[in-house]
């Protein structure tokens, strides 16, 4: 913003410089015209350059979130792979409770995984609010699994 104003602020300086020193004849009027173009083009790049450099900055926010999640995510996939294959050793008195409770976990586990999809191609409006829910949904999906490991002593 500050770029802009700046450029803005020269555009104007310099279109008032050269009135003050051409007067109002033909050919002078045609050399503050170009300095004003030039002048604007020159704010309009500016512009660009700043736009640009906000969603560099966006963007890198928005990875260094999704990259965060990964180690979490990728402990559930394991805790949930562990449970699966231990399904078989637990008594019969136990697999339904178990098998009900993985079924809950994966769709939670999907829903997760929905929602990392979802923030690696949010815009800069939304990818606060997605973080902020995934985590949430995350640090839920972390506590299903160690409540389960717990009661199925696994």
């Amino acid at each position: 913003m500050r770029a802009i104003r700046l450029a803005g602020i020269a555009c104007v300086s310099i279109v008032s410089l050269f009135l003050a020193q051409a007067g109002c004849d033909e050919k002078s009027t045609n050399a503050v015209k170009d300095a004003a173009n030039s002048a604007a083009d020159s704010a309009k790049d500016a512009t660009a350059v700043v736009s640009g450099k906000a969603a560099e900055a966006f963007a890198a926010a928005r990875d260094k979130a999704v990259e965060s999640f990964g180690p979490q995510m990728e402990e559930a996939k394991a805790m949930l792979a562990s449970f699966r294959s231990k399904l078989s050793s637990v008594s019969a008195e136990q697999k339904p409770a178990l098998e009900s409770l993985l079924g809950g976990l994966d769709t939670q586990f999907k829903s997760v995984t929905d929602m990392l999809a979802q923030l690696k191609t949010s815009g800069a409006s939304n990818w606060q609010d997605l973080s902020t829910k995934l985590g949430d949904a995350l640090k839920k999906l972390m506590t299903g699994l160690n409540e389960a490991k717990t009661k199925f002593g696994m």
